[in-house]
């Protein structure tokens, strides 16, 4: 062990030196304001002069550093910076910089623009890996500005100098050159995790950083005489070899306690055990608490999710459900789904299996693939009580290739769309669905045309059973996030009530005509960040026999919205803070 963290040293070490060119971390002056410009930068990185209080600083380890420190309560988007640090090297040279803000940057060297996310900003999930540019260094000094832009929940950069493209993992060439970029430890173990219980299954997922085959057992309670193995599928006669596993269990009984072991087949191997209830089939009240957008750094992200457990939202939960966009990049999914999200509601207390929903932003990062890997397809459903939950997975905001969003380049859902639309048409016509008291449909994005056109026109398409004065299928409600600002809509009232909102281009706070016609069910939007409500917020629904009560608290404790939906009824408003939103016009 010592001999590996030795040669991790001195990896890290190599990659700092760059034979003869390194960041003087404790050369990093900044200035604040709020009229600075990007041209401001460039005269910076020419002379190295900085007008107004200076305040100096020095770069950690980590090569990322958040300037709340130094500015307490910047506003978001308005907040500005102009950071200065110098490059050193021994010789002409060309060299890779990785660079990263929250939210907003304009980089200049020496004068020259190196690379900008300016208007559209940058990634929440802060590391110099998020863009890389080619630099040329002169022998000497190089003199470096950033013009930046504060975020909502951090306003930190991130920089750092690779040899070459190489050993830059943002060059996404290989996903593998990522995870020894990580220096993961062999010995790394996440799980056993139990997630998408319903009435008569359940998935067990698994990860251990040595490779292995790996075999699941499990049995009723009490009941171990009549156990059952799965092993992971033969291919081609052999047990394959690998680090994650995911186990679905089919068959099982509804309202079960069961007991399962995980034990590799490797002799000597350490076997892991666990226990989960199944649903229950029919009759039972039950409290689904949700989340949404939780798009902060890491360590805020820990911070929240600690939190709200605390002041008492997730208490008495029996299914917990992320929205989506979990974070706003998976760069390390492992690291952001469980080390800051999942793992923090497990350590607090709640034990409610989970059940992930894909969001527009679980479709960027060098790492979003492990996403299936980890959760199976994204799209599914699950029968809890007389509830029956539709998982869906609504996809990217933005068409491909649109000028601007380069991970859009990787997306194109149109076979996708047309595979969920047949699975969809399938599920609402299984018993389950049919004879359920409540269909529930679980979405990142919400169906609206007048909040995101793109969105609605694709989810309208795949979705289309649910639309419609008559349609195929009735739904009691549809529960969403992505609009990072809370409402609900009523369609016997017509009513849009939410979170005080500033009309824009894009969001009118109107239904359009096709929504009129094709939107009769109810809608509840969660909150989110940069929005008009809470920030953050978590959305409970209480399941009663005849009546679903939804709870919508603010992050630091506020009760933002209560109401009551019968079917066939107008929403019955308990407590609100909420207003309701007029048709909005542009002025002529």
């Amino acid at each position: 062990m010592k001999i590996k963290l030795l040669f991790v040293f001195c990896c890290i070490l190599a990659s700092t030196l760059l034979y003869g060119a390194e960041i003087i971390k404790d050369s990093c002056k900044v200035v604040f304001g709020t009229a600075l410009t990007p041209e401001d930068a460039k005269k910076v990185s020419e002379t190295g002069v900085l007008s107004g209080k200076v305040h100096t600083f020095s770069f950690p380890d980590s090569m990322i550093y958040d300037l709340r420190t130094l500015f307490k309560k910047p506003k978001t988007g308005k907040s500005r910076a102009i950071i200065y640090f110098t490059i050193r090297s021994e010789k002409d040279v060309q060299r890779v910089i990785g660079l990263s803000a929250d939210y907003w940057f304009t980089c200049y060297l020496n004068g020259e623009m190196i690379g900008t996310t300016e208007p559209g900003g940058e990634r929440d999930d802060i590391n110099p890996y998020n863009r890389g540019f080619n630099i040329s260094l002169k022998k000497g000094l190089n003199r470096v500005a950033l013009h930046t832009r504060s975020g909502a929940a951090t306003w930190e950069i991130g920089c750092r100098l690779f040899p070459d493209f190489s050993e830059w993992p943002a060059a996404r060439r290989d996903r593998e050159k990522l995870f020894q970029l990580r220096l993961v430890e062999k010995e790394k173990i996440i799980g056993p995790k139990v997630i998408k219980v319903s009435a008569y299954g359940a998935v067990i997922l698994y990860y251990k950083g040595n490779r292995d085959a790996i075999s699941v057992t499990y049995w009723k309670k009490g009941d171990k005489q009549n156990r059952k193995t799965l092993f992971e599928e033969y291919v081609y006669g052999r047990l394959p070899q690998k680090n994650l596993f995911r186990f679905e269990l089919k068959n099982l009984e509804p309202a079960t306690d069961y007991c399962y072991e995980l034990r590799p087949v490797t002799p000597g191997s350490r076997a892991v055990s666990g226990t989960f209830r199944t649903a229950p089939a029919d009759g039972t009240p039950h409290t689904l608490v949700a989340i949404s957008d939780t798009q902060t750094s890491h360590n805020l992200r820990v911070s929240l999710v600690q939190s709200i457990v605390q002041k008492g939202l997730f208490k008495g939960a029996d299914l917990l459900v992320s929205l989506g966009d979990v974070a706003s990049e998976i760069v390390d999914f492992e690291k952001i789904y469980f080390e800051s999200f999942l793992n923090q509601f497990r350590a607090a207390g709640v034990k409610a299996p989970y059940y992930p929903v894909r969001g527009n932003h679980e479709y960027r990062g060098i790492d979003t693939d492990r996403y299936a890997d980890w959760f199976g397809c994204p799209y599914y459903s699950f029968r809890y009580g007389d509830v029956f939950y539709i998982v869906l997975d609504t996809g990217e905001d933005k068409p491909r290739q649109k000028v601007g969003h380069p991970y859009t380049l990787w997306t194109d859902t149109t076979d996708y769309f047309k595979a969920q639309r047949e699975w969809l048409r399938k599920e609402i016509k299984t018993e389950a669905c049919r004879t359920a008291k409540f269909r529930i449909v679980l979405a990142h994005a919400p169906p609206f045309e007048w909040e995101k056109p793109y969105y609605a026109a694709q989810i309208s398409k795949f979705a289309d059973c649910f639309f419609g004065k008559n349609p195929e299928c009735r739904i009691d409600l549809w529960l969403c996030g992505d609009i990072h600002c809370p409402y609900r809509f009523d369609p016997l009232t017509g009513d849009l009530t939410g979170a005080k909102r500033v009309p824009t281009k894009r969001k009118t706070c109107e239904l359009t005509a096709k929504d009129r016609r094709d939107i009769h069910f109810p809608v509840y939007v969660n909150d989110g960040p940069r929005g008009a409500g809470q920030t953050f917020s978590v959305t409970r629904i209480a399941v009663r026999n005849d009546s679903l009560l939804v709870t919508c608290t603010g992050a630091d404790g506020t009760l933002m919205d209560q109401i009551v939906i019968r079917p066939g009824k107008p929403f019955e408003v308990l407590n609100t803070t909420y207003k309701k939103y007029t048709p909005y016009r542009k002025s002529k």
